[in-house]
């Protein structure tokens, strides 16, 4: 991928809250998830994870994301198309 003049969007407080309540509970769970001692434990701690994360507001941690990825994308392109020219 060649090199394209990106950097990230700025994020809101607020969105930088949410983002960091779901990377906690992230973290968090998914260590818990991998030393469970048996599937039931396992699930628990995943169901866990995604209620968490959803009541923190991860769908729009992921819109961002989703923005910011067609943002570069379309850079990508863009220096494509000038490469091929």
């Amino acid at each position: 991928m060649p090199d394209i003049p990106y950097s990230e969007g700025p994020k809101s407080d607020e969105l930088k809250v949410k983002w960091d309540q779901c990377a906690k509970a992230i973290v968090t769970n998914s260590w818990r998830a991998i030393f469970a001692k048996a599937d039931g434990e396992f699930n628990m701690h995943i169901r866990n994870m995604t209620n968490q994360c959803n009541a923190y507001g991860y769908a729009e941690c992921l819109e961002w994301c989703l923005q910011e990825a067609a943002t570069k994308w379309q850079l990508q392109q863009e220096q494509a198309a000038m490469i091929v020219d």
